[in-house]
């Protein structure tokens, strides 16, 4: 009865959107270069890769980079292929008449980085 209950609570949470995008994000591994040819035999997360390379060739992620995304909600009988998204993408989909400031904290609540901070970000570490 209390998972009932707390399902039940955490449903109402989710669809009364008082919930953070942020928890619906999943980052995997990349590794373009090693899946097989097909689109529909990449990984979710090789998929929102191709797409953000598709837009610009610079956004090729490094070798076992993680990459987020977000599975939306699809057609039935949609594939896995049609329903992953990058998180900015899905942030802008539900707020379509975002104002700049809240897209600048949207990307910040999501905490995406641009490939040149990550860049940065990586050659100061090293």
């Amino acid at each position: 009865m209390q998972v009932k209950t707390y399902l039940q609570r955490q449903w109402k949470r989710i669809l009364s959107g008082r919930v953070s995008l942020k928890d619906f994000i999943f980052a995997k591994e990349v590794r373009l270069g090693t899946y097989s040819a097909r689109i529909s035999s990449l990984p979710p997360a090789a998929i929102v890769a191709t797409k953000a390379m598709r837009v610009d060739r610079r956004a090729e992620p490094r070798y076992a980079e993680r990459i987020p995304y977000v599975v939306i909600h699809g057609e039935p009988g949609a594939r896995l292929v049609d329903m992953v998204v990058d998180p900015l993408e899905a942030s802008a989909r539900l707020c379509n008449q975002c104002s700049e400031n809240e897209v600048a904290a949207a990307t910040a609540v999501i905490g995406k980085t641009s490939k040149l901070e990550q860049e940065m970000q990586h050659l100061v570490s090293v």
